[in-house]
């Protein structure tokens, strides 16, 4: 009852926002109802939601990772036409910096969703923006974290391809070469040249 509650209020929309916040914010306290669909309900209350969602996670504990992916996980579902997008894109950059690989994990597919959604018309968005801050987690120690990036990054297509050849064969950590390596095998026969050349690499884990 409670989940289908909060979805009922995600098509109300903003005109339930001052009724249903402090109901919400409750339910995603007390976790009695799934944390990414009582976000998901809060995101689309619009400006008002999103900042109240900000709001409660500033006052969270830190260590509360499951509600924090549940939040990342809900960001994907926001509005890319409304003017609350820049907050929610804000927050999902924070949120890519979580000491949890989960969270990351969740953060990361979400602002790439929403760069599909936002079709290339949101700044941060933008293969200028995101693709060097998606290239940090190419080193990231969680594997799950890595592949997430390197997904995300060959989703732009040639940007991406060329962000991948350069890094297999000019970063100096082996280990965004060997992300970068298996991004360009993902891409498929087109990059067959660079991955010969990446043989010769120095290192083991990297030629591999």
């Amino acid at each position: 009852m409670k989940v289908a509650a909060c979805i009922a209020i995600g098509f109300i929309g903003q005109d339930a926002a001052n009724l249903s916040l402090p109901v919400l914010l409750k339910l995603l306290k007390d976790g009695s109802v799934n944390k990414q669909v009582v976000s998901e309900s809060i995101i689309s209350l619009k400006s008002l939601g999103v900042k109240a969602l900000i709001d409660f996670l500033k006052k969270e504990d830190d260590s509360k990772y499951k509600l924090k992916e549940g939040v990342a996980r809900s960001l994907a579902t926001a509005d890319v036409s409304d003017p609350s997008i820049d907050a929610v894109i804000e927050l999902g950059f924070f949120l890519c910096k979580d000491r949890s690989p989960q969270v990351r994990v969740a953060a990361i597919g979400a602002l790439s969703k929403l760069r599909e959604k936002s079709k290339g018309d949101i700044t941060y968005l933008k293969p200028k923006y995101l693709i060097p801050f998606l290239y940090e987690f190419l080193a990231d120690i969680s594997i799950d974290v890595r592949n997430i990036a390197i997904l995300s990054i060959k989703n732009f297509g040639p940007q991406g391809v060329l962000t991948f050849i350069e890094g297999a064969s000019k970063d100096k950590n082996q280990t965004v070469r060997k992300s970068c390596c298996y991004g360009l095998g993902l891409i498929g026969s087109s990059s067959f040249r660079t991955l010969l050349l990446v043989l010769h690499d120095n290192s083991m884990p990297v030629r591999k």
